[in-house]
């Protein structure tokens, strides 16, 4: 009888030695965010003046795998390396034919299990030959409850281009909403600010790059996004905010200030259904959900030009990108 309480209490103390073991490990391989954190700066080989057109490309990339056959609880052993690199190469393709002066990349992965642990940021970047500043958003050892998002996680965000991208930073958007467990496996979103100098003159060019989740999105964040902004913009700089945004900020844009989206053609679909091609043609556009998630938001001192969203048929991506162009105001 001693023999079996004692296995029995080796067992159950074992348990619960795997079990905290299990959960410390989860915090601390999981993103600790700070408030501010320095990205750096990086030189480059343009610069822009005041009354020059300024074109920027916004595209959330879906980690390369959220592509036409994506849908909702895909199970990872549908994702494959070659679908991952041929959506790749299409996203790398799209974006250096538009472009941009500057380029806002939304779920981009750095090295996930999820996308085989290849390096998208580094890969765009050596196609579109444009530099990046990279703000990391999701890390996290293990995925819960996610067939698609099982594994190591380490991506975020990433702004491209030839243009000199200064004083670059990430501000955390604390969600409160985000608690305990699900906080551990959880993005953490965040503000990735960059800033271009323009050429004589003090002010710059303040260029944030966001990626909100419509449902988990916390009116504190709003307030956060939107207060940045106008500090900017008090300082006499030039403000563009951009990527996927939801009707939740764009319903609490300050006054004077500029919302750029096209409502005429849609930019993001539901992952519901899978969608069926043939010849360039949908052929279930029965099934095809889409709304308009991704724009971009411009301080009252700079000139909207045109907003318009590059159809791409979802080929490589849930969302199409939408290109801008603005002109900066004296």
């Amino acid at each position: 009888m001693q023999n079996f309480l004692k296995k029995i209490y080796i067992f159950l103390l074992s348990a619960l030695l795997v079990f905290f073991s299990f959960w410390l490990l989860l915090a601390l391989l999981s993103y600790r965010e700070k408030p501010k954190e320095s990205l750096g700066s990086l030189a480059g080989s343009m610069e822009i003046e005041k009354n020059n057109t300024i074109t920027l490309l916004s595209w959330n990339i879906g980690y390369g795998f959220k592509d036409s056959n994506a849908v909702i609880g895909e199970a990872k052993s549908k994702i494959t390396y070659n679908r991952i690199m041929e959506n790749l190469m299409g996203i790398s393709e799209t974006i250096k034919y538009h472009n941009a002066d500057i380029t806002l990349v939304q779920e981009v992965d750095k090295k996930s299990l999820r996308s085989f642990n290849k390096d998208q940021a580094d890969y765009l970047s050596n196609k579109i030959k444009k530099r990046y500043i990279f703000s990391l958003e999701h890390k996290t050892p293990f995925m819960m409850g996610r067939e698609d998002f099982k594994g190591w996680v380490y991506g975020g965000n990433a702004t491209f281009s030839e243009l000199t991208l200064s004083d670059a930073e990430r501000v955390a958007l604390k969600n409160e909403n985000n608690k305990f467990p699900s906080k551990y496996w959880s993005p953490k979103k965040g503000m990735l600010i960059t800033k271009i100098p323009i050429i004589g003159s003090e002010k710059k060019l303040v260029v944030i790059n966001i990626n909100l989740g419509e449902s988990a999105l916390a009116e504190n964040q709003i307030n956060k996004i939107i207060e940045r902004a106008e500090e900017e913009f008090k300082k006499g700089n030039y403000v563009v905010v951009g990527g996927t945004l939801y009707n939740k900020i764009r319903n609490n844009i300050p006054k004077n200030w500029t919302l750029a989206c096209d409502y005429s053609n849609p930019n993001t679909r539901s992952l519901k259904n899978a969608l069926e091609y043939k010849d360039g043609t949908l052929l279930n556009k029965d099934k095809l959900v889409t709304y308009t998630a991704d724009g971009f938001i411009l301080s009252p001192n700079i000139k909207l030009n045109s907003i318009e969203t590059m159809d791409e048929l979802f080929l490589y991506s849930s969302h199409n990108p939408i290109l801008l162009s603005l002109t900066l105001l004296q």
